[in-house]
């Protein structure tokens, strides 16, 4: 009895043991000092919003070529041939010779003509002398009328005889329709003149244009006086540009209009260049805007910025506007110039966490 007894006990024992761990186990734990919730704080940079004046740009690429000619200038190339056949006595000019307009470029053999001017003048002069002879005849009743009436229209064929001699001489001479280099001689002393091909051309540096074509619908955007700027592999040019001219026609197999943005003299480039252009086909003064990396997007395609105050950032719903560089125009509730947002930090963002805010790089 006493053995059973004691097993009882302990069974007991046991049992409020075990109830008094299961309790222990129940009950809720501590914290750990180590165990204490922590916050997450994102490094980030911040810019402020400004207000600006933004340019909203048409960009294209387009080959470089001489102007057309104008109702007030002729075209900035000229491709001359010789007018009529004959030997090549003289090339006056070589390949990047300097010749102003009215110079003598290639000459042809003239001896033939040159008889026929001077025996023209010689007739022209015997017959003015003539001429006055009988009028001097008729105020002293020594001439008929109508010998002076034969001794004018003498006169006359006679001045005609020499236009025609002298038109004749100067067929046989090329002259520079322009100022300019001389880009091409295609002519040799001594060889035959062949009026159906181009002896000689010159250009006019100082007058070139970049022809771009450009989507009918970005075309109608554009009129001319508008500023431009050149670049050449990704470098930008230091010299700008206006838009010249914008055809009035469409391409009815691409749907391209051709604009014509004229390059300055000092610019250095050459005709047969390929040059992007960046024409301003819009000015926004004073619109809001922030730095192009300070919007994002999430899942659905919603832009926003993050606005950070004091070190707290909050993302603000956006609407985007004109880019022009590194700017864009955006619109939102609440923004200000002057507000600071998120640009490095900001893709991935939560609606609102904590920040600390880095140096300026």
């Amino acid at each position: 009895m006493k053995i059973l007894k004691w097993l009882g006990g302990i069974a007991v024992f046991a049992a409020l043991g075990v109830g008094a761990w299961l309790v222990i186990r129940q009950l809720p734990e501590e914290p750990a000092p180590d165990q204490a919730e922590t916050v997450t704080e994102v490094a980030v940079r911040v810019t402020p919003l400004v207000t600006t004046t933004l340019h909203e740009r048409i960009s294209a690429y387009g080959m470089v070529k001489p102007e057309p000619a104008t109702e007030e200038k002729p075209a900035a190339i000229a491709k001359l041939a010789l007018s009529t056949s004959g030997l090549i006595t003289e090339v006056s000019c070589s390949e990047g010779q300097q010749v102003k307009k009215g110079d003598v470029l290639v000459s042809l053999d003239a001896r033939v003509d040159q008889s026929r001017l001077d025996q023209a003048r010689s007739a022209l002069e015997f017959a003015t002398q003539e001429n006055e002879r009988q009028k001097t005849l008729l105020t002293i009743d020594g001439a008929s009328l109508k010998s002076v009436q034969s001794a004018e229209n003498d006169l006359h064929k006679a001045k005609l005889e020499v236009a025609a001699a002298e038109t004749a001489l100067a067929l046989l001479r090329l002259e520079a329709p322009i100022t300019g280099i001389v880009a091409k001689v295609n002519v040799r002393q001594g060889e035959a003149a062949d009026p159906s091909s181009i002896a000689v051309e010159i250009l006019d540096p100082t007058r070139l244009v970049l022809s771009v074509q450009l989507p009918s619908p970005a075309a109608s955007t554009l009129k001319p006086g508008q500023a431009a700027a050149f670049f050449r592999e990704g470098q930008a040019l230091p010299s700008e540009g206006s838009v010249v001219f914008i055809s009035p026609l469409v391409d009815s197999t691409t749907g391209a209009v051709e604009v014509l943005v004229a390059i300055p003299q000092d610019a250095s480039i050459r005709p047969g260049e390929w040059l992007e252009v960046s024409i301003v086909a819009r000015e926004k003064p004073g619109v809001l805007a922030a730095p192009i990396e300070s919007v994002t997007a999430d899942v659905e395609g919603v832009q926003a910025i993050a606005v950070v105050q004091g070190d707290t950032a909050t993302r603000v719903p956006v609407i985007t506007g004109v880019r022009d560089g590194g700017l864009i125009e955006v619109a939102g509730e609440g923004l200000t110039e002057g507000a600071q947002v998120v640009t490095e930090g900001a893709y991935g963002l939560p609606e609102e966490t904590k920040v600390r805010i880095l140096p300026p790089n």
